[in-house]
């Protein structure tokens, strides 16, 4: 069901943090926010600070046009297909950007996935608080910590101009 809140019409959701490793996460997701408002597009923001229920979020991802984000959970639910009151099914299509994890093992081929294939990705490297096999914290560019702020290279060279034409398309041919 469409939950309360969201927004009256077609809207974008958009996870920009990963609880399991910050080498997920694009610093570039506040510029393409910004672009796609600019343009009309309702965004709404699936993370922790919105005070949301785990099922609230779910229902908004579920009723989005389209999704935003990283390899998180939010990007497994678009592997879904969603059946609203009426019966019809669809599923909600993404473009998700892929850091220290890869697009052919935890993605689908339905979304836009935008990955730089670096020599280094996937890494797997995770939160060393939260991890039983963290890894260390990231080679490139090397850093002495996980809690380093300097976004890793398979991130940081992707363009928001890439990814905020990839959210566009998705936006104007709204696949289901």
């Amino acid at each position: 069901a469409r939950p309360v809140g969201a927004p009256d019409g077609p809207y974008v959701t958009l996870q920009t943090r990963a609880g399991w490793s910050r080498y997920k996460e694009w610093p570039g997701w506040e510029d393409v926010a910004a672009r796609l408002a600019a343009k009309g597009v309702p965004i709404v923001r699936i993370d922790e600070s919105a005070g949301r229920t785990l099922a609230e979020s779910i229902a908004l991802v579920a009723n989005a046009k389209v999704h935003l984000g990283i390899d998180s959970f939010a990007n497994h639910l678009t592997n879904y297909t969603w059946v609203d009151a009426d019966g019809i099914g669809r599923k909600v299509h993404a473009v998700i950007v892929w850091g220290s994890t890869q697009w052919t093992a935890s993605g689908y081929r339905h979304n836009e996935n935008v990955s730089l294939a670096l020599p280094c990705q996937p890494c797997f490297r995770e939160n060393p608080a939260i991890s039983r096999m963290d890894r260390g914290p990231c080679v490139n560019p090397p850093r002495e910590s996980y809690d380093d702020p300097t976004p890793p290279a398979c991130t940081a060279g992707i363009s928001v101009d890439r990814v905020y034409a990839a959210a566009r398309h998705l936006w104007r041919v709204g696949r289901s």
